[in-house]
C-alpha cells in the first residue's frame, strides 16, 4: 500500500519558520480518522488542508527515529474503545498544525477494532524534506515490531475477512429490515 505522506503548507512554513530560527519541527501526536479521501495538492505537491475530515483519535507518538537523512521511523499505539476504519492519518506539532497527512479514497490504512490496541509503525521517507531538522517527540521506548512477510500475508487475510463478515452483517440486516 502507498503510504504517500502530504506535507501541508501550513507546515511547511512551520518547518521553516522553526529551523530558520535554529530549532527542529517537532512532530508529537498523530491524528487518525475515518474519511477516505485523495488528498489535494497544489503544484509544490503540498496541501492546502488544516485538519482531518473526520478526526476520531489523537494520540502522542511513541516512538521516533531518523533512521538517515531521508527517513523517519515513527510508532504510536491507539488504545480507545472506538472502533472504525482508519481512513486519514494526520501529523501534528506540538503548536496543533497539521504538518503532513494521509488518506486514500479507496483503500483503509487499518481497522482499529473495540478492545483491541492498535499499532502502527511507518517509515516516513522525506525526500527533500530530509535536509530540514524534522524530529519526533517521544514518550516511550521503541516498539519491536516483528512483520515478516508471512505475517503481513496473513494480517492482510483477517483484514480482508473482517472486511467480508462486517459487509455480510450490513446485508443480513437490511434482509430482516425488508421482511
Amino acid at each position: 500500500m502507498n503510504t504517500q505522506i502530504v506535507l501541508t503548507e501550513a507546515g511547511h512554513q512551520a518547518m521553516f519558520t522553526a529551523n530558520n530560527s535554529g530549532l527542529a519541527a517537532e512532530i508529537v501526536a498523530v491524528g487518525l480518522g475515518d474519511a477516505a479521501y485523495a488528498v489535494a495538492t497544489n503544484s509544490d505537491g503540498r496541501t492546502g488542508q488544516t485538519a482531518l475530515q473526520h478526526e476520531i483519535d489523537r494520540v502522542n507518538l511513541r516512538y521516533g527515529q531518523r533512521v538517515s537523512q531521508e527517513q523517519l521511523d515513527i510508532t504510536f499505539t491507539v488504545e480507545t474503545e472506538q472502533a472504525y476504519w482508519v481512513n486519514e492519518i494526520g501529523f501534528y506539532l506540538a503548536d496543533d498544525t497539521l504538518f503532513g497527512v494521509w488518506s486514500d479514497a479507496a483503500t483503509p490504512f487499518a481497522y482499529k477494532a473495540v478492545q483491541t490496541p492498535l499499532v502502527i509503525g511507518l517509515s516516513w521517507l522525506l525526500g527533500s524534506l530530509g535536509q530540514h531538522d524534522i524530529t519526533v517527540h517521544q514518550t516511550g521506548a521503541p516498539l519491536e515490531l516483528l512483520m515478516t512477510k508471512d505475517l503481513a500475508v496473513i494480517g492482510t487475510a483477517l483484514a480482508n475477512l473482517q472486511l467480508q463478515q462486517l459487509r455480510q452483517n450490513d446485508r443480513i440486516t437490511a434482509l430482516e429490515q425488508a421482511i
